[in-house]
């Protein structure tokens, strides 16, 4: 188990917060690159708990439409792990919404069971929830559940008492026709189609027991869903990072990398003029490029000035256009990733060209990137790796770079020269610790 995972169930032990965890367990010894552990805690305990995941660095992430759940996370880069703790202080289930309640908080804690510095639900209590969990929030029995079903139920038919306590239980939140027997034996006979097909009665079972609250829950939520986009403009925005690097170093390959991370989920925006790169441009930036080539072509210099001026204006919008799109996404709370950012073009020399300063002044309006990473590494390393330019070209884009940190107070250098992995580990990391201080901040 990690030791942000260690030091997490220490605190909360140390606070003597009643909680137990409710699926999970088998993952805390297991070397993964996303960790997820679900947790039930004592209502009017969550606050303190999510005191204790703070100060070791957990974020709490935006749960509108979700409740009961509130999840944190955070990167451990120590063993390269994404950790995400998903707490719940009541038991609710359904799909797309949980308005159906469970009232059996009080009894899973108080059967909870001590494995050194974790509490675990009990075997019948993990039963129960599980098949919940499965027949009414996913409509799904996912292998790993199927397998885990099986072994609680030998778990419990070999203990007289679990047994007799699962069996009260089902008689309490299940229709009669539904037992402990039929379970019992549709798990042996694997039949998960039947459990399944049960699904529909046992909703409209735990729904008539509550029918005004279980419609009033499903209201409150189904309206925080819908309004959501809305709720992230106001309380939380994502974060918008920019990856600079000389060719060679790598920042392409990083940023796809990043957009396929599963908690960040980043969207790549490119700045640059590759046409074959770009994901967001005006409609007109590619006959432009081509009439402007071929009025040069046939040396004709007045349309060729002309094209030229419409050429830069249209270069210029269409960087606005993918900073409007960036700021459109950030503020709906989506992690922003620019690939060949406006700083680009300080690595053109130095101009008098009357349109070509008025294109930098243009883009040194930009508004500046929460963070910005630069890849760092020697001109002889990088042409090694791409064959592409000189050595000196490639150092002195390098050095253009560096001098940018002088400008930029929030330029991160990264060590270029490092495997792939620990770059991509150690961009995750200023990543999420920026998006954590602008949380706090906020």
């Amino acid at each position: 188990m990690e030791n942000t995972l260690i030091e997490f169930f220490s605190a909360v032990n140390s606070e003597k917060i009643e909680y137990c965890l409710l699926r999970g367990e088998d993952e805390l010894s297991q070397g993964m690159s996303f960790k997820e552990v679900d947790i039930l805690v004592m209502p009017g305990q969550l606050s303190r708990l999510s005191n204790e995941a703070s100060k070791l660095g957990f974020v709490s992430l935006p749960a509108w439409g979700h409740a009961p759940h509130s999840f944190y996370v955070v990167f451990d880069k120590e063993s390269d792990t994404w950790l995400k703790i998903d707490v719940v202080d009541s038991l609710k289930y359904g799909a797309p919404v949980r308005n159906l309640s469970l009232d059996a908080v009080t009894s899973c804690l108080g059967n909870r069971i001590k494995n050194g510095e974790v509490d675990l639900i009990s075997p019948d209590d993990e039963l129960l929830t599980l098949l919940l969990h499965c027949l009414l929030d996913k409509r799904d029995i996912q292998l790993k559940h199927k397998n885990r079903l099986v072994t609680l139920k030998g778990l419990i038919t070999d203990q007289t008492k679990l047994e007799i306590n699962l069996s009260k239980n089902i008689r309490c939140y299940f229709p009669e026709s539904f037992t402990w027997e039929i379970i019992c034996d549709a798990i042996d006979r694997k039949d998960w189609l039947f459990l399944l097909s049960q699904s529909d009665m046992i909703e409209k079972h735990l729904f008539r027991k509550e029918p005004v609250m279980s419609s009033l829950r499903k209201l409150k939520v189904g309206l925080l869903r819908y309004f959501r986009p809305l709720i992230f403009v106001f309380f939380r925005h994502g974060i918008s990072v920019a990856l600079l690097a000389p060719d060679g170093a790598g920042k392409s390959t990083l940023a796809q990398t990043l957009v396929d991370e599963r908690v960040i989920k980043a969207r790549l925006i490119y700045m640059g003029s590759n046409l074959d790169s770009s994901n967001i441009g005006l409609p007109t930036t590619a006959w432009l490029k081509e009439k402007l080539k071929s009025e040069k072509k046939k040396n004709r210099r007045f349309s060729s000035k002309l094209f030229g001026a419409v050429n830069f204006t249209n270069r210029v919008l269409e960087q606005w256009l993918r900073l409007s799109v960036g700021m459109y996404y950030k503020w709906r709370g989506h992690f922003i990733i620019y690939d060949r950012y406006v700083y680009d073009t300080f690595l053109a020399p130095p101009t008098n060209t009357f349109g070509k300063r008025i294109r930098r002044k243009f883009l040194s309006m930009c508004p500046s990137p929460d963070l910005v990473l630069l890849l760092d590494a020697p001109g002889e390393v990088l042409f090694a790796r791409k064959g592409e330019h000189s050595p000196d070209r490639l150092e002195k884009q390098r050095q253009v770079f560096l001098s940018l940190k002088n400008h930029i107070p929030n330029m991160v250098v990264i060590d270029a020269t490092q495997s792939a992995e620990k770059v991509r580990c150690q961009v995750l990391d200023e990543i999420w610790h920026c998006y954590r201080s602008r949380v706090t901040k906020r």
